[in-house]
């Protein structure tokens, strides 16, 4: 693949290349609803996933970075620019099996960091129960994933390097959370999140790991990576079984989205978008709606938090309005 070299308006140099930046975003509970061996297997195959793209081509260029209830942090960030602390790392790392020295410098970086970013999580999760021992069960309850702010890191970092890098993905890895959430409470900044990489055409992709043992039809489905997916053009998967998870990542994730037509891939189910009211950050089927900023809520109010518009009572007089008219027949419309 060649490199193409052109110059910007102020002379400076503007390199693209066909290698594809691919973010993958790791969300994760503190306490996972499944053992740390299952844990540890999810984590080797999404490495294996990773290594793989590198493989694909030397232009390919991988970010890893972790979400959770507590902290965000870059499990791995793959900076050409810095070839001196690069040099360092590569000379610190240790060679097992003839492996490749790019996938153990990447193996063993992520490794390290992951197990720096899980005590530093549980440190802070540890001191905020401490300093608040008598709301222990509510901090339990209101505790949700940093999701929205990872998504939003991995957009910047995208955006960091787009006169390189000319295509760029995004892999949401959601490993044992609790969909019956749905992350609610976020769902206003998820959905800003999708939109933006819907505008700069970053695909993004979602591969929810859960162990239990329900079917599959009555599991749980997070409706809201499920709406971002389809905004991007992405697909979304669910997988239920640890033996299977690299399976269907190399079937479903693999391709690009030029090249999923022309492979047999699992269909797509139909989405109904969900809405969020402005109040609580709860799902809703049916709610109000303000007519002059359309913010959504799951209760009456006399005036609109948003924009503070009193305008409740007025469309309620106009419907009653509508529909003591509609009452009224033709005839007796004429005759009056």
């Amino acid at each position: 693949m060649a490199t193409l070299i052109s110059n910007n308006n102020d002379g400076t140099a503007n390199i693209s290349n066909d290698g594809v930046h691919v973010v993958f975003v790791i969300d994760m509970l503190l306490k996972p609803r499944f053992d740390q061996s299952t844990l540890i297997q999810c984590l080797d195959a999404i490495l294996a996933f990773g290594n793989s793209f590198l493989m694909q081509s030397g232009y390919n260029r991988l970010t890893i970075l972790g979400s959770s209830s507590v902290k965000n942090a870059v499990l791995y960030f793959d900076d050409n620019s810095n070839d001196d602390d690069q040099q360092q790392q590569q000379d610190q790392i240790i060679i097992e099996d003839q492996q490749n020295e790019q996938f153990a410098l990447v193996t063993q970086t992520f490794r390290r960091n992951f197990l720096q970013w899980i005590q530093e999580c549980r440190n802070l999760f540890q001191q905020t129960l401490a300093t608040q021992q008598s709301q222990q069960p509510e901090i339990q309850q209101t505790l949700s994933s940093l999701l929205s702010g990872a998504l939003a890191q991995a957009l910047c970092m995208i955006h960091s390097y787009k006169n390189e890098m000319k295509h760029s993905r995004i892999l949401v890895f959601s490993l044992g959370a609790d969909h019956s959430d749905t992350y609610s409470s976020q769902y206003m900044k998820l959905i800003n999140c999708f939109f933006a990489a819907q505008k700069i055409n970053v695909l993004i992709d979602a591969c929810s790991i859960s162990m239990n043992r329900e079917t599959e039809e009555t599991a749980p489905v997070s409706a809201i990576l499920q709406q971002g997916c389809d905004l991007t053009g992405g697909r979304y998967i669910r997988i239920h079984k640890v033996a299977s998870i690299l399976e269907h990542l190399f079937w479903c994730l693999t391709p690009s989205a030029t090249e999923r037509p022309q492979y047999v891939l699992p269909p797509k189910h139909e989405i109904a978008p969900p809405a969020a009211c402005f109040c609580h950050r709860k799902l809703l089927d049916i709610g109000y709606v303000c007519s002059v900023c359309l913010s959504i809520f799951c209760q009456f109010l006399p005036y609109c938090t948003t924009c503070n518009s009193n305008l409740f009572k007025s469309n309620l007089n106009q419907i009653s309005k509508l529909k003591s008219s509609s009452t009224v027949t033709p005839w007796a419309a004429q005759t009056n």
